[in-house]
């Protein structure tokens, strides 16, 4: 299956860089969510260029958005723990989670620290992580 990096332009200037299998549905979801911080008429969508892997296409996205000078997406990733502006936990809590986690308290946990039983199980099963 091809991937397809693509960029999204308002009067011809790029303001967002991204990578696709199927270009014809996330140009809906951006013009069509209002959700999406694109969600306008005047935008346009250019296909950049085409890729056999997944992983190709993400590296030629990251080198795009270097250029426009945007926040690449390896960037965003790499933005776990408190560095995340989303986190909803501390490093610190995060360590007393996993100290105090026994098996049928996760809902319990998740109370007391404004997460869901999932958020919990992920934080315990080390799919959550921490920068310390």
């Amino acid at each position: 299956m091809k991937h397809y990096v693509y960029e999204l332009r308002i009067n011809n200037i790029p303001v967002y860089v991204g990578e696709t299998k199927n270009p014809t549905q996330r140009m809906y979801f951006h013009k069509g969510n209002r959700k999406s911080k694109f969600y306008q008429d005047r935008i346009e969508m250019f296909i950049v260029k085409e890729f056999d892997t997944k992983k190709e296409a993400f590296e030629y996205q990251c080198y795009l958005q270097t250029q426009y000078k945007f926040v690449t997406d390896r960037q965003k990733m790499a933005r776990t723990g408190e560095k995340n502006p989303k986190t909803k936990l501390t490093n610190e809590q995060v360590l007393e989670i996993r100290g105090s986690y026994i098996k049928g308290n996760g809902a319990e946990l998740g109370r007391k620290y404004g997460v869901s039983r999932m958020v919990i199980g992920k934080i315990v099963n080390v799919k959550s992580f921490i920068n310390l």
